[in-house]
């Protein structure tokens, strides 16, 4: 029976093709250095997996790409939660009725800043067989495509890449078993009580658990690799059709130098310093990113990554997924504007 299974899987993941050579066809565009050099990318979804200070969010975002001087990149991106486990979080224990401590404001919707540049050092363009895909169907678990092998231009640009990014975050002290020595919570010579235990309160709060903003400044460098297509012909008996886009691979090493934890109040408005202890810090870390944009005209926008993000550490060391990994899916729109630029 398991072997059934994994045929049907199997079937059903297999993708039929088949070529279409005799189709005759006229490039109507193959430049692929006649780029426009702004791009706004609007993501009305994206996902953030972390097992970090923030389990998940899901919300919306917006960035930018400029293109300076042929070779230079500038980037900006801004996300902001719109499903935030950790937002908002100011109730009462349901053990004991009393209000936990929590920062001024209570914890609020996480969001990211990101800007940076990179600069392409090596710039070439090689032609080769481009597949234009001319139609595609599904049936009975498998998928036929029928396309041409065109003679295309595809330019490639490889270079070093940096910046940073801001991090801000809700997260919840004491849902983790490292939290008691990953945190210092002291209100001068007094430490707050074991955390993650119900039953201890202090001034008309129950100190339980602890709900606080997290702020971390991360710097990266890396290197990136750009390729473009911009192939678009005219095929008889189908029209239009395009092998076009921009994908950029990148990988990057990152640095924390600090993050920022919110003080917390009890009931009784007693402030209490939230700080972090050595074990409970992590400064480097690294990601691996895969994007795609569309060519000119308004189109798709996909970005993925996957990394340990530095900052807030619990020191979880058993596994890898334990080890602040997180893992981000954005899908959106890109849009082009301005002049061109070779």
């Amino acid at each position: 029976m398991k072997l059934y299974y994994l045929f049907t899987v199997f079937t059903t993941l297999f993708v039929y093709r088949s070529f279409s050579q005799n189709v005759s066809y006229k490039i109507i565009d193959d430049n692929v250095k006649d780029i426009k050099r702004i791009n706004i990318q609007i993501n009305p979804f994206y996902t953030d997996l972390y097992s970090g200070v923030n389990f998940a969010t899901i919300g919306a975002g917006v960035s930018a790409e400029v293109s300076i001087l042929k070779r230079i990149e500038l980037k900006g991106e801004f996300r902001m939660a719109y499903l935030d486990g950790n937002s908002g979080r100011q109730e009462k224990n349901s053990l004991t009725g009393l209000l936990q401590p929590t920062c001024k404001g209570g914890t609020k919707r996480s969001n990211y800043f990101e800007s940076g540049a990179s600069f392409y050092f090596f710039n070439w363009t090689k032609s080769k067989n481009l597949q234009v895909t001319l139609s595609s169907s599904s049936g009975g678990g498998k998928t036929y495509r029928q396309y041409l092998n065109v003679p295309g231009e595809r330019r490639r640009m490889f270079g070093p890449r940096s910046g940073l990014f801001i991090y801000n975050t809700g997260t919840r002290i004491g849902e983790n078993k490292f939290s008691n020595y990953a945190y210092r919570i002291t209100n001068g010579n007094d430490t707050m009580p074991s955390i993650g235990s119900p039953g201890n309160t202090i001034d008309g709060s129950d100190v339980s658990y602890i709900n606080t903003m997290v702020n971390s400044m991360v710097f990266y460098g890396g290197i990136s690799l750009k390729s473009i297509t911009n192939l678009i012909i005219y095929a008889d008996g189908y029209g239009r059709k395009k092998h076009t886009g921009v994908y950029d691979i990148y990988v990057d090493y990152l640095i924390c130098p600090y993050v920022n934890i919110k003080d917390v109040y009890t009931h009784g408005g007693t402030r209490w310093d939230v700080s972090h202890t050595k074990d409970g810090f992590k400064a480097s870390g690294w990601r691996f990113g895969v994007s795609y944009r569309s060519v000119n005209n308004f189109g798709f926008h996909y970005k993925f990554e996957i990394g340990q993000r530095p900052g807030l550490y619990f020191g979880e060391k058993a596994g890898f997924l334990d080890n602040n990994v997180n893992a981000l899916l954005a899908v959106g729109c890109n849009i082009p504007f301005s002049k061109k630029t070779k």
